[in-house]
């Protein structure tokens, strides 16, 4: 925004604010209980954004939404992958069966005009049960990075009616 005072042009600028993360990385639990979920990775790049495990034996599917891209021939899709280059380098529970696809594409659930659902993360009870054994540790993220450990408390036992 700029102010013209006299002959002088005052400049005021806002204070230019710190860059988004390019990359999510998260995990639900508890550090009271030792309980966790595996840890999960959210990224983005131009119009798409991509969902993944960080656990060794998942990494092998991927979720991503594409949005609008004004370069030739990239088309607006959501669709699950899997990913080669994982799959390949071995200790991963998904795998290809029959005819399945490298790539499947979904169309989401549409929850409103130009709203869709396409991915849903749920994390039950039982997954932090004294009984449940707790996924790995994940690294630490990088530099630059964002991860997060995203609280969940105990499951209070249920309540028997008569």
């Amino acid at each position: 925004m700029s102010e013209v005072v006299g002959k002088l042009t005052a400049v005021t600028t806002a204070p230019t604010p710190p860059p988004l993360p390019s990359v999510i990385k998260f995990l639900v639990g508890s550090r009271e209980t030792g309980k966790w979920s595996y840890a999960w990775r959210f990224w983005s790049r131009s119009t798409s954004f991509y969902v993944q495990s960080l656990a060794p034996e998942l990494r092998g599917i991927k979720v991503s939404v594409h949005g609008p891209d004004p370069r030739p021939g990239l088309e607006p899709c959501y669709h699950v992958k899997l990913d080669r280059s994982v799959q390949e380098s071995g200790g991963v529970l998904t795998r290809r069966i029959g005819d399945w696809p490298d790539r499947q594409i979904f169309l989401g659930h549409q929850v409103h005009p130009g709203v869709d659902l396409v991915l849903r993360l749920r994390f039950t009870h039982d997954l932090f049960d004294d009984d449940a054994v707790p996924a790995p540790v994940p690294p630490a993220p990088r530099q630059g990075h964002v991860g997060a450990l995203i609280p969940t408390s105990r499951r209070l036992a249920p309540v028997l009616l008569p």
